[in-house]
């Protein structure tokens, strides 16, 4: 079976929204994609979303990193478009596996 992500995406929005997943945000409900598309779908996480933009837009460490939280399938879109070239220059075939999450966890940690 497989499942359409932004569909999945989008319910589990609604759900929220309805008030049946009370305490979730948008980083639960990605997380969730993650685990229903089988790891096709990248986990979200604001420090390597900053390290994404970071090196996306070649700004050096300590220097803000404009990040803004993914709250609609277009900003996840451009997020996992971020991931992209990362993953793309290690040869991994998704954007990026753990190791290199754990990475850009890391070093997200240098912006502001």
């Amino acid at each position: 079976m497989s499942i359409n992500p932004q569909n999945a995406f989008n319910l589990l929005l609604q759900a929220k929204a309805a008030g049946h997943l009370s305490g979730f945000g948008t980083t639960y409900i990605l997380t969730i994609l993650f685990f229903l598309t089988h790891g096709q779908q990248p986990i979200y996480n604001r420090f390597v979303h900053k390290a994404a933009q970071a090196i996306a837009t070649n700004t050096s460490p300590k220097k803000a990193a404009h990040h803004q939280p993914v709250m609609h399938w277009a900003q996840y879109l451009n997020y996992q478009a971020q991931l992209a070239p990362v993953g793309a220059a290690l040869g991994l075939a998704m954007p990026v596996n753990r190791s290199v999450d754990r990475a850009l966890w890391v070093y997200g940690h240098l912006f502001p």
